[in-house]
């Protein structure tokens, strides 16, 4: 009888030292608990980890009490944190308060499929804050996006594998028919005389291209809006007589009483 007691309490024993040994090497952090350090299985990386990609509008706060004595802060809805990660599950780390500063709702999008965590919990840093496991093994892209003005933080990201960097995606070009080119406009031949009377009683005749009489009258009329400078400098062109490289009249605005446009097409025999 003591030895059928005896061998009972032994196998008692045992069955409890399994069970403890068991639930110990089995125990994981769960989502809202503190979580210092990544566990086995798990590699941790920072927030500011080059190969995450940030929208405008997000800070850099530093506290020593952070992973790595930093973490990204924002509260400009719509700002976006991305990556890609080549694994099976992922871990967002980060601050948490209950004062309603921080954020209750945060949008993480992995592969297109969407969830949500917070960051408004019991005051602390290094929170686990967002757990996805049991996705197929290989390349998965994150986008995490602030949805209000509170306060959504990140600050470290565990997974098992590694981020990868994020290429610049174009979207594709729509190839284009070629358009036809608008004929080009030939140059005009017409030219004009323009004669300026001057407050002295002094008139200038210049013979010039359409284009240019065009131009001395857009700069009076809007030199007599007050827009523009105060003289107009005309190019003598074949005028330009003696060693010069070029000779220039400076019509001043207020010297100007009149002025007369006499327009003519040149001779081609000519």
């Amino acid at each position: 009888m003591k030895n059928a007691l005896k061998k009972s309490f032994l196998a008692l024993l045992v069955v409890l030292f399994c069970s403890v040994g068991f639930n110990n090497s089995a125990y994981a952090a769960s989502v809202g608990q503190k979580l210092t350090a990544p566990e086995s299985g798990w590699q941790r990386y920072d927030s500011i980890h080059q190969n995450i990609k940030y929208s405008e509008n997000w800070g850099n706060h530093s506290v020593a009490t952070y992973y790595q004595g930093s973490i990204r802060a924002t509260t400009t809805p719509g700002s976006t944190a991305s990556f890609k990660f080549e694994g099976s599950k992922l871990r967002i780390i980060s601050d948490s308060t209950d004062d309603g500063t921080h954020s209750d709702k945060i949008e993480v999008k992995i592969d297109g499929n969407v969830e949500y965590f917070s960051v408004w919990r019991r005051l602390g840093h290094q929170y686990l804050v967002y757990e996805k496991t049991g996705l197929t093994p290989g390349v998965h892209e994150v986008v995490i996006t602030s949805l209000d003005s509170r306060n959504a933080t990140l600050d470290a990201f565990d997974i098992d594998g590694t981020i990868l960097p994020i290429e610049e995606q174009q979207p594709p070009q729509e190839e284009q028919p070629p358009q036809e080119q608008p004929p080009q406009e030939q140059p005009s031949n017409e030219r004009a005389i323009l004669t300026v009377t001057l407050t002295t009683g002094l008139e200038k005749e210049f013979d010039l291209s359409k284009q240019e009489v065009d131009d001395f009258i857009n700069w009076y009329s809007q030199k007599g809006q007050g827009v523009g400078l105060n003289q107009y400098a005309i190019s003598k062109h074949d005028n330009n007589k003696g060693p010069f490289k070029n000779r220039k009249t400076y019509i001043i605005f207020d010297k100007v009483l009149t002025f007369e446009v006499d327009e003519y097409t040149p001779d081609d025999d000519n």
